[in-house]
């Protein structure tokens, strides 16, 4: 087992480093008021984005089946300053569920038909998969596990790693907040 390096412990959420430069981030949610396995779907990946329209610009999910979707992502152009390229994800979902546990796999994919704003001054982020694992064994809370690959001949400094790091913790506390502020 790879040792790991805690980058971020806080509030119920913890982000861990491993030796090979990928990343696990582990949260729980709950609400009383809701059962989690019923919302743990494409919907609430899209509704993660729109959450978070500081940190994304445009958005556009594909759903094909209840199973598999693609999603397109432009994010805000952090590191104009910096002479940085605006960055885009393009990912395949496939939603698997097992007793117990709903697992999201979030692959990096080429585009064949590009959605119109995305041109060729934009760079594909170097994400090569996320792999989300919600714990769904108790009916109103889920414990998630996220295991972010980062591409092995990524050449993005450890800062901005780090720095999509911290984003993606922003998004969650903003999912956790929703979720657990909603009452149906």
């Amino acid at each position: 087992m790879e040792e790991s390096q805690i980058i971020y412990e806080k509030n119920d959420t913890r982000i861990l480093k491993n030796n090979s430069g990928n990343y696990n981030l582990t949260f729980s949610i709950e609400n009383k008021k809701m059962m989690m396995a019923s919302i743990l779907n494409f919907d609430l990946i899209k509704l993660i984005y729109d959450l978070n329209q500081d940190i994304c610009e445009k958005v556009n999910l594909e759903k094909y089946d209840e199973t598999t979707a693609s999603i397109t992502v432009l994010l805000k152009n952090f590191g104009a300053d910096l002479g940085l390229p605006q960055k885009y994800s393009s990912l395949q979902i496939t939603r698997i569920e097992k007793p117990g546990f709903i697992i999201f796999n979030l692959a990096t994919v080429a585009l064949n038909n590009k959605p119109i704003w995305i041109n060729d001054d934009l760079e594909l982020a170097d994400i090569k998969s996320i792999k989300i694992v919600c714990n769904t064994s108790l009916p109103h809370k889920t414990v998630i596990n996220c295991l972010i690959d980062f591409q092995e001949d990524a050449n993005a400094p450890a800062f901005l790693q780090k720095m999509t790091i911290m984003m993606v913790n922003k998004i969650i506390n903003r999912l956790k907040q929703f979720i657990e502020n909603v009452a149906i």
